[in-house]
């Protein structure tokens, strides 16, 4: 059998740096029960500050946006293009506010099981270090119980990656989570950083705003990968958490491309 070779993670104090960026999807809640309308925002910042967060505008690029360049879910096996849905959304927190991208599921949530959902922003130049960020977010919304396995396959053909090995929607406090970074080909991602950030206050999808404060300590968390792509996480906290892959960095380019994988801790 083979030995599973994953790296667990090592809590670290949360600071403003180039690894502590994280742009995420975001929704309330995973499990969507009893649901018929689900709102998403695309959210890129530091959310382990929680209200004290300042937005990096979405899709900005000196002084032109853009909209997101595809978002679709996964559903039964079968791709859902949600990209027209896409509009300019924003993020109020305590100390400021940033653009999103918005949009909102409804109609093509009918039946029950898993839904993945992936949305590509585009680039994304963060003025305050002027680098520019370019990658894809994803998450996992649950109706009526977990079915078949949309939710543990690949994808985002094309695309960084990660990919769970428990249910994003159904993960346990203190519990290990275990997920795996792979390439635009589906390869494997050796010796990769991992960062992760604990969604640290309030946000309300719906309204736009991100409030408060949850937590003083253990709200962020790096490790890496090992030689098969494969990484270990424990979550102290309750909540939504995003995890983010560094995949590649030109720092002299001053570019980026990472992926990102949102997850509930019950």
């Amino acid at each position: 059998m083979k030995k599973f070779l994953g790296v667990l993670a090592v809590l670290t104090a949360a600071t403003v740096n180039l690894y502590a960026h994280n742009q995420f999807i975001y929704t309330d809640t995973l499990n969507v029960t009893g649901k018929s309308s689900v709102p998403f925002k695309v959210i890129f910042g530091h959310p382990y500050h929680g209200g004290e967060d300042k937005p990096i505008p979405v899709g900005k690029v000196k002084e032109k946006t853009h909209l997101a360049e595809k978002v679709f879910a996964v559903h039964d096996g079968q791709k859902i293009d949600l990209t027209a849905k896409v509009k300019e959304g924003q993020l109020k927190t305590d100390k400021a506010s940033g653009r999103t991208l918005d949009f909102v599921i409804d109609s093509e949530l009918k039946g029950a099981g898993d839904w993945v959902i992936i949305a590509v922003p585009g680039l994304t130049v963060d003025d305050s270090i002027s680098y520019s960020f370019n990658g894809i977010v994803k998450t996992v919304i649950t109706k009526e119980g977990s079915k078949g396995d949309d939710w543990k396959k690949r994808v985002a053909d094309g695309y960084y990656e990660i990919i769970p090995f428990t249910n994003p929607s159904m993960v346990n406090v203190n519990s290990v989570f275990k997920g795996q970074l792979v390439d635009k080909k589906g390869n494997p991602m050796k010796n990769t950083d991992i960062s992760v950030n604990y969604v640290n206050g309030k946000l309300d999808a719906g309204k736009g705003t991100f409030t408060g404060k949850l937590q003083n300590e253990k709200v962020s968390m790096s490790t890496y990968t090992d030689d098969n792509g494969y990484f270990v996480l424990s979550f102290p906290h309750k909540g939504l958490w995003s995890i983010r892959g560094k995949a590649f960095v030109d720092r002299e380019k001053k570019y980026v491309e990472d992926t990102s994988l949102l997850i509930e801790v019950k």
